[in-house]
This record gives C-alpha cells, sequence and structure tokens, in this order.
C-alpha cells in the first residue's frame, strides 16, 4: 500500500491486522516499512498481488482513483470505502471489504487467492467495469433530473473557498439551465 493520510484509521487498522499474518509492504509516509516513500506509487505497486486500496473514509456513492490504480497494474485491489463499488466496478476484479462478515472472512479469502495461482489470475482477467448498467436512456433521465434539483436549490453547490472564475460559473450554470429546460423529464 501507499498511504500518506494518516487519519484514515480504518486503513491503518486493517494493515496492522493484515501484517500479523502476511507481510505488507507500505510505501508511503504513513506506516512506512519500505525504507522512505516511494518515488511513483504505479511502480511500487506494479509487482504485488494486491494492493490495500481503502479510501480515507467510507461515503456511498464516492469512489476515487484507489479502485483503479491496483486493477491498471494487474494488481487485485484490497476495497473499502463506497459501499456502492460494485455498481460501477466489476464485483469479481476486487475484493470488498463490505462483502465479508468479517474481516477474519476476508483474509481468509486472502490467503485462499494468494495460494491459488488459478484464481489470482481469473480475479485481473475479469471486466473492469459493472456489466449490469441501467439503460443509457433511464440513466439518463436519472442524471437529468439530479441535474435539475441541483439548478433548483436557492443556494448553489459552489465550493467557498473556489473565488476565481465564479463569473464565468454563474454564466455557465444559466446556460446549462436553459439547455436543459427543454429536454428533462417531468
Amino acid at each position: 500500500m501507499v498511504v500518506s493520510n494518516p487519519k484514515a484509521i480504518k486503513r491503518i487498522e486493517f494493515f496492522n491486522t493484515l501484517s500479523k499474518i502476511k507481510r505488507v509492504d507500505s510505501g508511503g509516509a504513513v506506516l512506512n516499512n519500505v525504507g522512505g516513500r516511494v518515488k511513483d506509487k504505479m511502480e511500487f505497486i506494479n509487482d504485488y498481488k494486491f494492493v490495500i486500496s481503502f479510501e480515507n473514509e467510507s461515503q456511498d456513492g464516492y469512489t476515487t482513483e484507489k479502485i483503479l490504480e491496483p486493477i491498471f497494474k494487474d494488481c487485485i485491489p484490497i476495497y473499502w470505502g463506497n459501499k456502492w463499488v460494485h455498481e460501477d466496478f466489476n464485483p469479481a476484479r476486487f475484493i470488498n471489504y463490505h462483502d465479508f462478515n468479517s474481516e477474519e472472512e476476508l483474509i481468509q479469502k486472502l490467503i485462499e487467492i494468494d495460494q491459488n495461482f488459478d484464481l489470482g489470475v481469473d480475479m485481473i482477467s475479469q471486466a473492469v467495469f459493472a456489466t449490469e448498467k441501467q439503460d443509457w436512456n433511464i440513466e439518463r433521465k436519472h442524471i437529468l433530473l439530479m441535474i435539475e434539483s441541483v439548478l433548483k436549490l436557492k443556494k448553489k453547490p459552489i465550493a467557498k473557498t473556489f473565488t476565481g472564475n465564479f463569473y464565468y460559473l454563474k454564466i455557465k450554470l444559466k446556460s446549462v439551465k436553459k439547455k436543459l429546460k427543454n429536454t428533462l423529464v417531468k
């Protein structure tokens, strides 16, 4: 794993639990045990079968690059975070912490895959993205309804720290609203 956030307690606890069973290399600033921070995360994870790919926190619907980076390097992500991650990513392509009743059960699955070459090869051979996606027209309507609800808010959801280009965003928001007005399903 390569981690820089010392506040992601779930990830740190899992690292410590798994490390009692098998050595886990950590190349980031947190829990580093490889002699210093690695310069290139992608190069570092390249030779590993598994990568701890925990988000900093669990938030439904929020997935970062943490699951994709190991996939790009033909590793198996051990993912924790978005409980809905299986809706976007093929659950046969990664280990989803949320699919197990306990960490012990998850670790037993890791050991099984680690000891069976064919299981690991099968996982990394799976399609990356979920195949049971909604029909595009249904998904499009859903997205447009979400945008409409945001546009109807009295207070626009713009980050308070973002001040540059505010005028541009305001104009852009108005033009998007006009374009969507005729296409929204009521």
